[in-house]
This record gives C-alpha cells, structure tokens and sequence, in this order.
C-alpha cells in the first residue's frame, strides 16, 4: 500500500494503533510520541497529520512500534513510541528518487517529491523536498439533550470542515569522515505550512429560552507556521568492539505559529434575525526556542555483557500571544475584548541521565536500566501577572528478561515506568477554542505529570504467530471532560488528573506466507479499560471492553502484478466519558514495476465502501452528546516512485535529541 499513499494512511494499518481525530494511540491508550528517525516531532495534532500526510510512504524503510522503549530514549509518552524509519545513503555515488501521487475524494490532494544523495569515500550528502497540498472534508452532526430544573433543550448542530492548504518538507545535510573513528554530521530542516480551517455550519434549538432558536455560524481559521530544525552530531569510536561516544545538539529556532480567526455568529427566530449578529476574530502568535544536547556512551565490557549510559539537557521556552476583538454593530470597528485576551510564557528545563546494562546467560537475555529525569517549569500570564512553577524529580526504571527455548520459541517479560507531562495549551488557563458561540475549552494550570507503570509478558513462534498480555497502571491520568453552563446552554471543554486509570490487553498475530504467491498477516487486540477518580467534586468511576484487528493479503499476480486487499475493524470504544460505536474499512491496491524495479505505478481506493466515519456518545451530568463524523476517508489512489543512480541507498543513522518534544504541541 506504500506507493500512493502517504505515512499517515499507514497508521491505521499498523497492529495495535487507532487514529482518531489527530490523536494516535497504541492499544487504546493515548500518549503516544511520534519519531522520525529516532527524532521526536515537535508538532502535534492538526500540524503533526499534515507533516504525516506529507511524508511519502515509499520513502519508508520501516514502522516500529515501541511499547516499553529503552532507558536511551525519553521517559514521555505513556502509551510508547512510534518510530518511522526512512531510507538511509548507504552505496557510493550518485542516487535519488522521484514520487509523486494523487488522491481524491470529496476533494482532491496531491503530494510530490524528490530527494538527491550522493555518497563518496569521505562525504555523505542528502536533500530532498516534498510537498502535499491537503484537500478534505469533514462533515459533522452533534446533538446535545440537555435537562435542566425538568426542562430539556435539544440543540442539533449540523456542519462541514473544509481542510485545505500546503505542507512542505525540505531537508539538507551532510556527514564528513574524518578518519576510521570520527563523524561529524550537520542536518537542517525546515518545515513550513499554511493550512485553512473553513467551518459552515448551523445549531437547531428546540425552545426559545435563550432568546433565538437557531444560530448560523462560520468560521475561518488560517494557520502559517514554520519550523526550522538544525541538528550536529559527532562519533568517536573507541575501538573496534563498539565502544563509542556520541553528541548530538538540536536547535528548533525560530519556530513560529499564527492563528488568525473570524467567526461569524447571525441569530434567528423562526427564520427571521431576533438579535444582533455576533463577530468577532482573534489572533494566537506562538514563538518557540528550543535548544537540546545529549551525549551517549556505548561500550561492550565482556562478550555477552553490554553497558549504556548517558546525559541530556532540553531546554525550552515559549510565548503565546492572544487577542479577542468583537465587532461593534454600531460603529463597524472591532473593539479589544480584555477578558479574553492574554500573553503567556511557558518556560521549561528536563535534566536527564540513564544507565543501562545487558546480559546473555544461555538461553535468557537480561536487561536492566534506570533513568532519572528532573523537570522544572515556569508559567507566567503577562497580562494577569499570575505565575506558576512546578519543579519534581522522577526515576523511570525498564526490565526486561527474555528465554529462547528454542529457535522456534521465545518468551519475555518486561516492565517499564513512563511519564506524560501537561503540555502547553493544557496548562493555558485562558479560552483557547471556539466552535461557535456555545462551545469553547479551557487549560488547567494546576495538573500534575501522569506516572505509568507498563507490565507485559510475550511469545514468539517462529515469528508466524505471537502474542502478549499487558497491563498498565496510570495515576493522575490527564483526563479532558466537559461541563455546561445551565443558563447559556455553553458546552466547555475542561482537562484534569484523575486519580486512576487501569488498561489490560491481550493481543495476538498471525503472518505466514499460505503459498509462495500468497501471504496472509492478522493482529488483533482485546482490552479493558476501568476509570477510578473523581472530576469537579463528582465521583467518576468507569470502565469498558473493546478491540480492533488488522488483516492484509498480499498477493502476487502473473506478468510482475502484485495486489495487496486489506481491512481494519474496530469495536466499539469507551475513552474517558465518550464510547465511540465499532467502525471498520476495506483498502485495495494493486501495482505494477517497470524498469527494472526502478518505477513502480499503483492505483487503489482506501475506505471502499465510506464506513470509516465516527459516532460517538458522551454522557456529562445532566447532558448527553451524541457526534457522528463522516471523514472524507474514501479515496481513489493513483502513485508513483522512480529510482536513479544507485538504487538500495540510506543515511547514516543520526538519533536526534528532541525526544520530548510532543507535550509542547498545540
């Protein structure tokens, strides 16, 4: 499926992972942190999609799916790490690629790109550019049954998104061999965007009690960043055993980000204007630093024992600039609304050292590492001039001991403890979204980090069939929840720690080529979640079955034909206080190679038969939320890919240091 498609159609192909409105998560659980060659993605949500949907998936070498990472990397991310691992520059001389791809659904998208390496004795040298310009829609029903003193109000809300704008991706960077034991590399990155949010849409209310019975809104939401990445890394080989040392500095600077909105709110009364129009725009400017150094030690003491260690320091700074402005009816002028306008800075430092050990004894491998992590935060409301620091130590221990009975058997059992800190629009205490007039979300600036401690045991047959059984233990889960304003009928979103949250999984797979032209993989996973805590004062306890799986057949066809028929269901899902109804989808391809292998053209329709949309339930005291959101999911694929030079090629593996990037996402 990787020819046409982009690495965001791949994710929710991947065994264990769910993808649902920007959030990924790996055996239901949120928390999940995105790399890119061993390097964090800073950007999250809408931004993050639109740099996946903007990565080819022929450029990828492969997807790994980190449940219990190693002490190395950093101890954020609660749920682990998808790691997406491009082609590296790995033959001498002179090679590239060309891809390019188109899909349409309600609207049509493209991505394109080209990348140029060329490897000599001394030098490696890469570059590459890809663009996607986004083109989708979204549809949206959201009803609100809401009972107040015996009285209930229906508000049914009806809507399209349209999603649009490009994404680009440009990278250079060299990795000069000074001799047998120095490298040095410099890459840079820059990423930059320009993507538009347009909602058109209106709310039906069933009474007059707030002075109209349907509301008509529009909103216009562009959003141009751009995100520089610069990264130099040096290795010193000790010996030739393995022993080395490495140093890699990040700098993500400038990084900047801009929100400009206008809303549109025109009130009606049986059809005819019963007040005033409400509008208004506001405008977020967000500047980010950050600066990261690392230094890594490898070393084998004896043969069957192996020792890590290393340090880290990520220091980061952020401020966020929001203004409201409503339109004055009467003058035509906007006016600066003070209650809702705000500058805010968000400061941070993590400190961060591991060890880490390995041994083989016979047939059983041990592993043991600690990592010790200090975090110091600093929040401050310019306007307000409110403040908060928050300043904790934490100890992340991993273990892991794994028995090979055989070469046919292997059994592991493992434990790791993991951290998911509040990032900065959860801590912004300020409203930082609106919907309409009866929606908006606000931060907390008093949460606590989320601790979890992960336990799993596996087997392995022959990597045809495996399975595992895990449990998680979370304490001060960062949980989002809603409440409503009786009198305005005003939905707000809230984020807070509750107390517990408890997952159990059991998960199985099956990979095996049937025949020589055939080969079938399943995956599928079952869980548990149970909620204990409590949420404004009100006891919240709660806890819910469910499971997806995976399936892909490959198959290929005479005269250098292979097609690929795959399928994704998911059961119905409870996350928080919202159950989402089960969902699946079907995806076909099929591809055909010229040249030598060296241009491959595919076609293919993704979601054949549009059942990939979302319907979700939400219960609040005295509101029920019912959403069904039709994706523009459905997509007729049509890629390809040319090779030239010196086909097989790759980069040197260079570990980036921004592993903590994700909690500073908007």
């Amino acid at each position: 499926m990787a020819i046409g498609n982009t690495v965001y159609d791949l994710l929710m192909r991947l065994p264990g992972v769910i993808v649902t409105d920007g959030v990924i998560s790996i055996q239901g659980k949120s928390g999940v942190k995105v790399l890119i060659d061993d390097r964090v993605q800073q950007l999250s949500g809408d931004q993050l999609m639109a740099v996946l949907k903007s990565m080819s998936a022929s450029s990828i070498q492969k997807i790994e799916i980190l449940k219990n990472p190693p002490v190395k990397y950093d101890a954020a991310g609660n749920a682990g790490i998808i790691n997406i691992v491009t082609k590296r520059v790995n033959m001498t001389g002179f090679s590239g690629s060309v891809n390019l791809s188109n899909q349409q659904g309600f609207y049509d998208q493209q991505l394109g790109g080209v990348t140029l390496n060329y490897k000599a004795k001394k030098f490696t040298f890469f570059s590459g550019v890809n663009v996607f310009n986004q083109g989708q829609r979204n549809t949206n029903h959201k009803q609100r049954i809401i009972t107040d003193n015996g009285v209930t109000t229906t508000l049914d809300e009806y809507s399209t998104i349209h999603l649009s704008g490009p994404t680009a991706n440009i990278f250079v960077g060299t990795d000069w061999y000074v001799n047998s034991k120095n490298t040095i590399g410099v890459r840079v990155e820059d990423i930059p965007g320009n993507t538009q949010n347009v909602r058109i849409g209106s709310d039906v209310i069933s009474d007059n009690s707030l002075g109209y019975n349907r509301l008509d809104f529009k909103s216009s939401v562009p959003n141009p960043w751009n995100y520089i990445y610069t990264n130099v890394n040096a290795e010193h080989k000790f010996d030739t055993l393995g022993t080395k040392l490495k140093f890699n500095g990040d700098f993500y600077s400038p990084y900047n980000d801009i929100y400009p909105g206008t809303f549109q709110n025109n009130f009606y009364t049986d059809g005819v204007a019963s007040m005033p129009s409400s509008d208004f725009k506001n405008s977020n400017t967000i500047h980010l630093n950050t600066y990261i150094g690392r230094l890594d030690f490898e070393k084998k003491i004896f043969k069957d024992v192996s020792f890590e260690a290393g340090a880290k320091g990520s220091f980061n700074s952020m401020n966020s600039i929001y203004q409201l402005q409503n339109l004055n009816n009467t003058t035509g002028t906007y006016v600066t609304n003070t209650n809702y306008t705000n500058n805010f800075t968000y400061k941070d430092r993590i400190l961060a050292a591991y060890i880490n050990m390995q041994k083989q004894i016979k047939k059983f491998g041990l592993q043991a590492g600690l990592r010790a992590e200090n975090t110091n935060i600093q929040t401050l409301s310019v306007t307000s001039g409110i403040a908060y620091t928050r300043q904790y130590s934490n100890l992340f221990p991993t273990a892991s001991v794994s028995y090979s009975k055989n070469d046919k058997h292997n059994f592991q059992v493992s434990f790791s403890r993991r951290i998911d800190r509040p990032d900065y629009n959860t801590f912004n205490p300020y409203r930082q979204f609106y919907g309409n007039l009866l929606s908006y979300g606000t931060g907390n600036p008093f949460l606590y980090p989320a601790l979890t401690n992960n336990y799993e045991i596996s087997h392995n047959y022959k990597g045809i069939v495996g399975a595992s059984f895990s449990y998680s233990r979370t304490t001060n889960d960062i949980f989002g929840y809603n409440t409503q304003d009786e009198v305005t009928k005003i939905n707000i979103g809230h984020v807070g720690n509750l107390h517990l949250f408890e997952t159990y999984a059991l998960s199985a797979f099956f990979q095996k080529d049937l025949v020589k032209w055939w080969t079938l993989s399943v995956s599928a996973t079952g869980y548990y979640f149970k909620y204990t805590g409590s949420l404004s004062n009100i006891n919240y306890t709660n806890g819910a079955p469910s499971g997806y799986g995976n399936i892909s057949n490959t198959i290929n066809l005479p005269k250098g034909f292979k097609t690929e028929l795959s399928g994704v269901y998911l059961a119905p899902w409870f996350s928080g206080s919202v159950t989402t109804k089960s969902r699946w989808a079907a995806n076909f391809s099929i591809k055909k190679s010229f040249l030598n292998n060296k241009l491959n053209v595919s076609i293919g329709v993704n979601d054949i038969f549009f059942t990939l949309g979302t319907k979700n339930v939400n219960y609040v005291p005295g509101q029920t939320f019912n959403v069904d959101v039709t994706f523009d999911s459905r997509r007729f694929v049509t890629g390809l890919t040319y090779n030239f030079g010196k086909v097989k090629i790759a980069q040197r593996d260079v570990k980036g240091n921004d592993d903590d990037k994700k909690r500073l996402g908007h």
